[in-house]
């Protein structure tokens, strides 16, 4: 009923590899903070939201997504968002 991953820590450093998020009542990986995050070889799919969402907090919040899938979500595959005075970076 809630999402699959979820990251709020401000200064983070997540890295998500080989794995599948699937079926989640909300985002299956989201990201609200100033983090960097790794995903790679990693399936989100099925979920209610977003496979993939990301937003930074104050400052900035980057990703680097390598052959992975987002497929069959009911949101975005990927959605890359902003906040006021601050930068998002998605490779």
């Amino acid at each position: 009923s809630s999402n699959g991953i979820l990251d709020t820590s401000p200064g983070s450093q997540l890295t998500v590899l080989d794995t599948i998020v699937r079926s989640n009542g909300g985002t299956g990986i989201g990201i609200a903070a100033d983090a960097s995050v790794v995903v790679d070889h990693v399936r989100s799919e099925q979920n209610k939201f977003d496979g993939f969402y990301i937003v930074p907090g104050t400052t900035q919040a980057r990703s680097a997504l390598t052959d992975s899938l987002f497929a069959q979500n009911g949101g975005n595959g990927i959605s890359v968002d902003s906040a006021s005075g601050a930068s998002t970076t998605a490779d």
